[in-house]
């Protein structure tokens, strides 16, 4: 299972009428869920077949370890970061958000 800090996930249960009925923030949540386990399985992927670790994604990509690592672990993250990311990798554009 994956769990990112990035959609506002949370351990805390909300109640059921939490969100408003129509409200679509839980399904957007969902969403974007997905994309990031979808990308972070294909990154995760690319960096087992190269033999590289955290900090060769963060040389080649110019960030620092510690942000490579706080993006692939879901604490942060943003559009620009995965977009390099999916740049050095060779990966499909669409992966990238």
């Amino acid at each position: 299972m994956c769990y990112n800090k990035i959609t506002g996930g949370t351990n805390q249960r909300r109640p059921a009428n939490y969100f408003k009925k129509g409200d679509d923030l839980m399904k957007r949540a969902r969403e974007n869920l997905t994309d990031y386990c979808t990308l972070r399985a294909e990154i995760l992927k690319q960096l087992a077949l190269r033999k590289w670790r955290y900090a060769d994604l963060a040389k080649a990509t110019g960030y620092s370890y510690s942000y490579v690592n706080s993006f692939l672990n879901g604490i942060n993250g943003s559009y620009k970061i995965a977009k390099k990311i999916v740049d050095v990798l060779d990966l499909p554009e669409h992966l990238a958000g």
